[in-house]
């Protein structure tokens, strides 16, 4: 099993956690690049900005797509981690100015199962092998720097099942 240990928005993850939701949400990216870093199910965990540098939440990773920022508004709306379009809009064209995107489109990182870790339950980043010159995440394989007995210590019991089940239990 994989997981994947994303650089996130502060605001974007604070709105997402201030919501209840449900269902699918959208880790957009201002870049079209593939992401091939999980199968479906695997775990994606959000690390905010330093100096926090504290893994504060998990989802599960669903699929990649590339749309047009207007057509993952229409579908996902606050779903993208703001409140309305403008915001949504103006949060993808300072991202692609500074570091470059997709123009029109955004990539689309689908997550479902998304959880926030209780208040002084979150992890230190750099406790886990985390180099502060990673600008954009990480993939970690099974329990790799202990990540994954890190969060296991956090989670609802069976959170991760249907992950490890995929991959064919914890340790391949």
């Amino acid at each position: 099993m994989k997981l994947w240990l994303a650089v996130t928005q502060d605001q974007w993850f604070k709105f997402v956690a201030s919501k209840n939701l449900g269902g699918e949400i959208n880790f957009w990216k201002p870049s079209c690049r593939r992401f091939l870093c999980l199968k479906a199910g695997e775990p994606f965990l959000f690390k905010m900005h330093d100096p926090d540098a504290r893994i504060a939440g998990i989802a599960k990773f669903v699929r990649y797509e590339v749309m047009p920022t207007n057509e993952a508004w229409r579908i996902y709306g606050e779903r993208n981690g703001y409140r309305d379009e403008y915001e949504f809009r103006s949060a993808v064209s300072h991202l692609q100015e500074n570091f470059g995107g997709g123009g029109s489109s955004v990539g689309c990182i689908i997550l479902d199962s998304f959880l926030k870790f209780p208040a002084g339950a979150s992890l230190n980043a750099y406790d886990f092998g985390w180099n502060k010159n990673i600008v954009v995440g990480r993939t970690y394989t099974d329990d790799e720097e202990g990540l994954l007995s890190g969060i296991q210590q956090i989670l609802p019991k069976g959170y991760l099942a249907s992950a490890q089940a995929a991959a064919g239990g914890v340790n391949r």
